[in-house]
Order: structure tokens, then C-alpha cells, then sequence
């Protein structure tokens, strides 16, 4: 009988980098040899090839019927298999909490009192962050009213498992930035030049838009400077409301894209056909260079945003 714990490292690694996540994780049981290899090739290498995004979700906006399901469970869909994946998550329960944000393989919650936490739904580990707002005029999360006017998306600057590491929170609808590192103990608030409408962190520095322009967070000197100015485009129906939005592709292209949804006139509820503008950044030069996509694409990233 052949002992698969023998096989070189080098050639393990090339196998396991053309696996899906479901299916690398079932080589982790196989023996501690391959759990190692693994565990390392995770660490060094987060955004394998073949490893498309999960979309997570945890009943608690009715997609799944919270009479049944598990109150410890999230449920995650592979785009790639099309399946549905349920995994138990340790205290507090998931279905209470909100997810703001991924990034690295964790998630970002946080509950109705305003504790966060860093999810890593594979591993369990968790990491507790300070409370974030005291504001008096904010009520739990559960009151559909304060769900309505008041939201967050958070960000992480790099992977909290292998070492430091920063969350930057925009909470809206006021536009306001906030971040905290590692080792801090309070969250610090951003000076904003304007309310943005998006962030993110590509290749270690932090990005934002507004109204089109794409800033960066020059941190020597703790202010904003725009580097790509707004594209110009003819707006094909301003009646509506847009928004701009910063995605990093698998390839590490940073893609700026405008969106709008224009409701179906013959539904009554929120139904509506999204409309997108693709631009792919060149941040060296400071230019934006529009690029057709399949709807296929535009549906990963409406996932991505």
C-alpha cells in the first residue's frame, strides 16, 4: 500500500494549489504530514488560484428559515460547485452577529452591542476587537430601524494570522472612517476631505472614492491625496442613485466601477436591473481605462461589493 505522507513537499504543493477549498480541506484529515503542508501553503500563498470566493450568510436576513437552522451555523456557497456549505462556529452565536466584511480568509462581525470580532470560519479562530462607537442615538442591531440608517464595512490590511495587522471601518450613512491596529486599545477617527463611498487595501496602502476620483492614504503625513481623477462618462440615467466602488481582482488588477440599480416598473418590491461601468486603475500613472466584461463577471462583482 502506497504511503502518501512520503511524496515530496514541492510535488504536494503543486496538487494542493490546483484544489478547491472544500477539497483541500478534505486532504488536511488524510495524515499530519499533509495538514502541515497545508496549513504552511495557506499561510505563505492566501489567494490560491483555483480557490474561488464564498459567498457566507447566517439566516439572520431570512434566506434561511430560522425555525430549523442551526443558531452556530453559517452557511457559505461555493460559485464554483454551486453547493451550499454549513459549518458550526463557536460562541457567540453567528446568527446574531453581522457580517462588515472579509478579507484573508476571515470574516468581519460585529453584534448588536457593537463588539467585533475576526471570524476565521475554517480554523474557529477568533479575535476580539474594542467596541467601536458609543453613540447615544444608535439602538441594537435587531431594531429594523437603526439596520436601516446606519451600516458599517470594514477592512482588514493584511492577514491577522501572520502577525500586525489594522481594521478600518467606514459606518455610514455619515461617511465616516475609523481604524484600529493590532495593538491598539481605542478606535482612531480619519480627517475625511469628503463623505467616500468606498475603500479598500491593495498592496498595503488604503484607497478610496469619491464622486468618481480615487484618493490614497498618504500616512507620513496623515491626509488624503486624489491620484485618479473621475472618469468621464455620461450618466444614462441620473434620475436614480450610483455609487462607485473599489474591487481587487483574483489577478490583482484594482477594478473602479460604477453602478446604479434601475427598478422593474412592473414589480412592487426592490427589484431591479443593475447597471455597471468597468474601469480597470493604473495607480502609477494615475489614469482609469474602461473594460468590457461577460455579465458572468458583473455577477462576482456585485458578490465583491
Amino acid at each position: 500500500m502506497a504511503d502518501w505522507s512520503n511524496l515530496h513537499q514541492d510535488i504536494l504543493n503543486l496538487i494542493f494549489s490546483e484544489l478547491s477549498l472544500h477539497n483541500l480541506l478534505c486532504c488536511t484529515v488524510v495524515c499530519a504530514a499533509w495538514l502541515r503542508i497545508i496549513h504552511d501553503l495557506r499561510r505563505y500563498y492566501p489567494k490560491l488560484r483555483h480557490q474561488s470566493p464564498w459567498l457566507a450568510f447566517n439566516g439572520s436576513d431570512g434566506s434561511i428559515d430560522s425555525a430549523t437552522d442551526d443558531p452556530f451555523a453559517a452557511h457559505f456557497l461555493s460559485l464554483s460547485e454551486q453547493k451550499v456549505y454549513t459549518i458550526r462556529l463557536p460562541q457567540p452565536l453567528i446568527r446574531y452577529r453581522l457580517f462588515v466584511g472579509s478579507s484573508y480568509g476571515w470574516l468581519i462581525t460585529i453584534d448588536e452591542w457593537f463588539k467585533m470580532q475576526l471570524l476565521n470560519p475554517i480554523s474557529g479562530a477568533q479575535i476580539n476587537i474594542p467596541f467601536i462607537l458609543t453613540l447615544d442615538h444608535i439602538g441594537p442591531f435587531r431594531d429594523p430601524e437603526v439596520i436601516r440608517k446606519f451600516n458599517f464595512k470594514a477592512m482588514l490590511s493584511s492577514d491577522p494570522s501572520r502577525g500586525d495587522y489594522s481594521v478600518t471601518l467606514i459606518h455610514y450613512p455619515y461617511g465616516g472612517f475609523s481604524f484600529i491596529r493590532s495593538s491598539d486599545d481605542k478606535w482612531t477617527t480619519m480627517s475625511l476631505p469628503d463623505i467616500y463611498d468606498d475603500a479598500i487595501f491593495y498592496r498595503d496602502q488604503l484607497y478610496a472614492t469619491f464622486d468618481g476620483r480615487v484618493d490614497i492614504w498618504d500616512d507620513l503625513n496623515q491626509e488624503w491625496k486624489t491620484i485618479v481623477p473621475k472618469p468621464e462618462f455620461v450618466d444614462i440615467d441620473p434620475f436614480y442613485f450610483s455609487f462607485w466602488s473599489l474591487v481587487q481582482t483574483p489577478s490583482c488588477d484594482l477594478l473602479h466601477v460604477w453602478g446604479k440599480i434601475i427598478p422593474i416598473e412592473e414589480h412592487n418590491d426592490d427589484t431591479g436591473i443593475p447597471l455597471m461601468i468597468v474601469y480597470r486603475l493604473n495607480i502609477q500613472n494615475g489614469t482609469s481605462l474602461q473594460v468590457n466584461v461577460s455579465s458572468t463577471f458583473l455577477f462576482v462583482l456585485i458578490l465583491y461589493i
